[in-house]
């Protein structure tokens, strides 16, 4: 009955993309059986002599980065001035990615996900940038060595540093936030059968030495989303 030839191919547009420029031909033939016109197609791509069973375009989106600040970090040293001057060391280490990747972003030098610098009482020391081609959320600790020196007691507290790296057009942007000593006094799970809300109540406002209580809210890293949070609201 007849023969129709095809061509399939995406055309470019306006974004920083480089686009696919693969061709396909579809060929439809038509032809008359015992009692019903029949069709049978075949499409085939790049190499005539291959059929494919779909069309497939793959662009490929330019690399894109931004760059994270690690906070500094400075010992403080109180009470009686130690006869020899001590060098303490701290450690910035790689926890935790919702950009589904197995080695996270590190600032130079660091080994095995640990960055480590040392200082001395009343020195800054910073352990360096980081760079981020991905979006989503990269979680850090940074926390003291315990060297043991004699003399010297030792901070035990943990920072948590969390980079929220979000993707707006063309263009990579990150925020950093960060936490001290975070510990979970509450926790539930809130869903449509709550009407998604959940109130957290009868949470002690002080400490036993009537040191304030200071709450926040933060949501578990969920794949794919990176929540905002604006009053009470997540």
């Amino acid at each position: 009955m007849g023969v129709y030839t095809y061509t399939i191919y995406q055309q470019a547009g306006t974004k920083a993309s480089t686009y696919d420029n693969t061709q396909y031909t579809m060929t439809v033939y038509i032809t008359r059986g015992n009692s019903d016109t029949e069709m049978t197609v075949m499409l085939v791509g790049k190499d005539a002599s291959k059929k494919v069973a779909e069309c497939a375009f793959t662009n490929t989106y330019p690399a894109q980065s931004v760059v994270g600040h690690n906070p500094p970090v400075k010992k403080k040293v109180s009470g009686d001035k130690p006869a020899t001057a001590a060098t303490f060391r701290f450690t910035f280490r790689a926890v935790s990615n919702t950009a589904g990747i197995g080695t996270m972003p590190m600032p130079e030098g660091s080994a095995n996900g640990v960055k480590t610098v040392s200082t001395t009482p009343g020195v800054s020391k910073e352990f360096g940038e980081m760079t981020f081609t991905a979006p989503g959320q990269y979680i850090y600790q940074i926390a003291e060595v315990n060297d043991g020196q004699s003399g010297y007691t030792y901070d035990s507290s943990v920072y948590i540093v969390t980079y929220t790296v979000v993707r707006q057009g063309n263009t990579l942007t990150c925020t950093r936030a960060m936490t001290k000593d975070s510990k979970d006094v509450a926790r539930t799970t809130v869903d449509a059968s709550t009407d998604w809300q959940y109130a957290f109540g009868e949470l002690p406002a002080d400490d036993s030495y009537g040191h304030i209580y200071t709450y926040t809210v933060k949501e578990d890293p969920v794949p794919g989303y990176f929540p905002r949070y604006k009053d009470y609201d997540v």
